[in-house]
């Protein structure tokens, strides 16, 4: 929840509304109170299951006051509310209805019976009027927001549901009649305030007020955050009934004016959110200040909650080249595998390594052994948990400039070339800020990083280089890489950060809790904002992510084959699956190295691998070791390659 205590969330039908205001207080301090404006209706088994529903989506921790019984029932229950409470509405459409009902707006004229003819009946006139009786008397006993009006107001429902149909009430369900806020257990009703127009006769002066009267209960109640639901009922045609006329333009301005007491307005469609701007404002500032300035009473102060949302930085246009990104030459591929099928002679040829070798041969188009290989480290620390038990980054490079490294070690048994990536060039600052308090980025310094990563592959492509091997070091880069993982793919972050093992061996539990904390307090903080690549980079990558993203994409405008090993460059390969979709296909996984990340986006992009080696010496020796399995079945399988294989067309 943030740190506004006035949000109004609006929202058509099953767009998921009443799902983003109950995630939003789920872990708000204190009481948390229901207040629900739809009745029980025990002869209807439908309404019912949804009263159920909604009760087992909640679960057993809030405490549900039911305001079905009139208009003053809301007002009451909001002032009753205990200080610093956590209180949600739902919904304002149901609170609409009961004004109706008060003022005696529920029934809609029934149409004129014709004038009899020569071809209507006695009877027929007879059953007519009987009819009109009938809908008449109906409109009388059922709330103005019923099932025919909803399909003409297009966002009521029957009352005691929301405009998704759900049930906004499960007071009576579990008792099967309706019950007071005392019942409850909640405090019983305060006496409506001076001047309210509780039971007043004059119905149109009950409905002139009550807007305001809402807006001002609102902002007084004691209440340290209240959310309130509402069915927005501008997306819709103009109901064809007096009935729902009336309701549509009472729901308008109760919406409006409670939004003009609240701090935030969030408007959901298809389970998205948008967060509205002010009156007069054009966008959403990154800490707006609140419309509406309160303060909490002295002895219930509310605990302090996360910031405010920023605007989200949202996806990058694509330029034509990576539009243009196709996958590799599935034709190259095929002929590939079909001669190294010929090494099968009495066994099995070269098994497990078919596929890799194949792929190896015709994405890269390779005459034998891979001849140019670069390995390119990206360095970057991040503060906060996530850095818990790594070394900072300039160590690492500086021992693998040094040769001292088993990464730099196993490239010059290659003859791999190693180039270490300077985010200073794209603006990057010496240490990212923790992910769990703030945004790491902006979207300048997003982009900055992302087209350097891209600038050092196509370097590569233009200088020969056969195959990528991506590395990342630095303090917290494991940790980051799950949270930002975690977002784009729904998984949970602890499962997929490895085991800590500190230099001398040890296991390190202690440093695994802070990094888990660490992403768990993240994915928080960014839980109702967009999980585009470019906005989970700049909430919660940094550089070094971004310019991996970069890489891959790069790597795939010029058709270079890209070997991966560890979870950073596997989680960039996912964020790049939403830029380019074809991307990934220009990499290969061919050992997940146990490392949970990299198992994860392996099993969600289709990638068999094909070694276990257990290696624990760092990002991307696996991939060289692979490197050194590989050579000799490429060389192989190359000298097998007839003169009438086709060119890759790389379509």
């Amino acid at each position: 929840m943030t740190t506004e205590q006035r949000v109004l969330v609006l929202g058509g039908i099953s767009s998921g509304k009443s799902s983003l205001a109950e995630r939003m207080l789920a872990e708000a301090p204190g009481e948390r109170r229901y207040l629900a404006t739809g009745r029980d209706n025990p002869d209807d088994p439908d309404w019912q299951r949804r009263i159920a529903a909604h009760r087992e989506r909640r679960g057993d921790d809030w405490l549900t006051v039911d305001c079905s019984t009139g208009p003053d029932a809301l007002i009451e229950a909001l002032a009753a509310a205990p200080a610093g409470a956590a209180v949600l509405v739902d919904d304002l459409g149901g609170w609409a209805g009961l004004l109706l009902e008060a003022a005696g707006v529920v029934d809609d004229e029934p149409a004129k019976p014709k004038r009899a003819t020569k071809r209507t009946s006695a009877a027929t006139r007879k059953r007519g009027a009987a009819s009109a009786r009938t809908t008449s008397a109906r409109a009388a006993t059922e709330p103005p927001t019923g099932a025919a009006e909803a399909a003409a107001a297009g966002d009521s429902a029957p009352t005691g549901t929301d405009a998704a149909g759900a049930p906004s009430d499960d007071a009576a369900s579990e008792s099967g009649s309706p019950a007071t806020a005392g019942e409850r257990g909640a405090a019983p009703a305060a006496e409506p305030a001076d001047g309210a127009p509780a039971g007043a006769t004059d119905g149109a002066e009950l409905l002139a007020t009550a807007p305001a009267r809402l807006a001002a209960a609102v902002a007084a109640s004691p209440a340290g955050t209240v959310v309130l639901v509402s069915p927005e009922v501008g997306l819709s045609v103009v109901p064809a009934t007096r009935s729902g006329r009336r309701f549509a333009d009472l729901l308008g301005a109760i919406n409006r004016a409670v939004a003009d007491g609240s701090d935030r307005v969030a408007l959901v469609v298809a389970g998205r959110t948008l967060w509205l701007p002010a009156d007069g404002e054009a966008t959403v500032p990154a800490a707006a200040a609140p419309a509406v300035t309160r303060q909490p009473p002295a002895e219930a102060v509310p605990a302090p909650m996360d910031a405010a949302e920023p605007v989200d930085v949202g996806p990058a246009e694509p330029d034509d080249d990576i539009i243009g990104i196709r996958p590799p030459d599935r034709i190259a591929i095929n002929a590939a595998e079909a001669r190294l099928t010929a090494l099968a002679s009495g066994g099995a040829g070269l098994g497990a390594l078919t596929e890799p070798v194949a792929w190896a041969l015709g994405a890269g188009d390779l005459a034998g052994e891979w001849e140019s290989i670069r390995v390119l480290l990206v360095g970057a620390d991040h503060d906060g948990g996530a850095r818990a038990g790594d070394p900072p980054a300039a160590s690492a490079i500086e021992r693998v400039q040094a040769g001292t490294a088993p990464l730099a070690r196993l490239a010059d048994r290659l003859g791999a070339t190693v180039v270490v990536a300077d985010l200073a060039e794209a603006g990057g600052a010496a240490a990212v800020e923790p992910m769990e308090t703030a945004d790491v980025l902006t979207a300048e310094q997003v982009d900055a990083a992302f087209e350097l990563g891209r600038s050092l592959a196509e370097r590569a492509a233009d200088e020969g280089v056969q195959l990528l091997v991506p590395a990342a070091c630095g303090a917290g880069v494991q940790a980051v890489s799950a949270a930002v993982l975690a977002a784009a793919t729904g998984n949970e972050p602890a499962s997929l950060i490895g085991r800590v093992v500190g230099e001398a061996g040890r296991v390190d539990d202690a440093a695994w809790i802070d990094r888990c904390v660490a992403a768990r307090d993240a994915l928080h903080r960014v839980r109702l904002r967009s999980r585009d690549s470019r906005s989970l980079l700049a909430m919660l990558g940094g550089p070094d992510l971004a310019a991996l993203t970069g890489l891959i994409i790069g790597a795939a405008v010029r058709h270079l084959p890209v070997l991966v090993d560890n979870p950073a460059t596997a989680t960039a390969m996912v964020l790049a699956r939403d830029i380019a979709p074809s991307s990934p296909w220009w990499c290969l996984i061919p050992d997940h190295g146990r490392a949970p990340a990299v198992r994860t986006v392996a099993d969600l992009l289709g990638f068999d691998t094909v070694l276990d080696l257990g290696l624990g010496l760092g990002d991307g020796c696996t991939a060289l070791t692979a490197v050194g399995v590989l050579q000799p079945a490429l060389a192989l399988a190359a000298s097998l390659r007839g003169s009438d294989a086709g060119e890759p067309v790389h379509a």
